[in-house]
């Protein structure tokens, strides 16, 4: 129940906010995404409306859109507007702002379910800066066989919680593209095509000489494989940086890999962070 709430909200804010979620991981007490935050784009009130709706449900939307009627009839009307959606505008094509409410409403829910209360998550994500090229699409291979080296399945496509499964077995579009986007291949190439080069390149890239076979990556592991592959990256800079996760049961740590970009270009970044779900 956690872990499918935890997939609905991550896509909830995903189509609000902007910031992709190329693949993903959920384990039992931390997950790993991978995502890619684009250039920010100047939307519309009916698009912004139409993302906030997405992402906090009609009733939200339509409190909204009642409020900015009303003052609309008034002036300054505009001036309010603006105020009432500026905190909006402000929250979307931002990682910090993505993980921020994914964690908070997250742990909100988890703790109304739980009848808890208190502090869930152990800290703040660290981050990896992560340049581009053969180096993304192997990063994403090893969150998909994070459960795999856990013992939880021989095959990604079989676990339930990671971005493989859902655009392998359930069909969902979303993950699909994710994966497309990850692996730099063209909207014309169908996603038969993409899905056998992604699984060629899960079980030769991400298995291959990973330094963690037979149990899951572990932060230090991922950040020295990093920077031993930086030959294999387009750009000289590959940053490792990380957070074990908490001793505490009821907690997670929180890490993420960050790719900035230059010209206008989007960002990509591995995140990680947990809490217990059952899975």
């Amino acid at each position: 129940m956690e872990a499918e709430h935890f997939v609905g909200l991550m896509r909830r804010l995903e189509a609000f906010s902007g910031v992709r979620v190329l693949t993903y991981a959920l384990m039992s007490n931390h997950f790993h995404l991978l995502c890619q935050v684009p250039p920010a784009e100047a939307l519309s009130e009916l698009e912004l409306l139409e993302r906030i709706e997405a992402g906090y449900g009609r009733p939200r939307r339509q409190a909204l859109e009642s409020q900015l009627a009303r003052w609309a009839e008034q002036a300054p009307g505009a001036s309010q507007s603006q105020q009432l959606l500026e905190p909006y505008r402000r929250r979307m094509y931002d990682l910090s702002s993505f993980f921020k409410e994914l964690k908070g409403r997250f742990a909100q829910w988890y703790n109304r379910r739980h009848e808890r209360y208190g502090v869930l998550w152990a800290e703040r994500f660290k981050s990896v800066l992560l340049e581009g090229g053969q180096a993304v699409g192997a990063v994403g291979a090893y969150i998909e066989l994070n459960p795999v080296r856990a013992g939880l399945c021989a095959d990604p496509k079989d676990y339930r919680y990671c971005g493989y499964a859902e655009a392998l077995a359930k069909g969902g579009v979303v993950a699909q593209e994710g994966i497309r986007t990850l692996l730099a291949e063209p909207a014309t190439l169908c996603w038969k095509e993409v899905s056998r080069r992604y699984r060629q390149y899960l079980f030769l890239k991400g298995s291959g000489g990973s330094p963690s076979k037979g149990r899951p990556l572990s932060w230090p592991e991922l950040s020295r494989w990093l920077s031993s592959n930086r030959a294999n990256c387009p750009w000289p800079n590959v940053y490792a940086a990380g957070s074990a996760a908490s001793a505490m049961g009821s907690s997670w740590g929180a890490r993420a890999l960050w790719r900035p970009t230059s010209r206008g270009c989007s960002k990509s970044w591995l995140t990680s962070a947990g809490v217990p779900l059952h899975l």
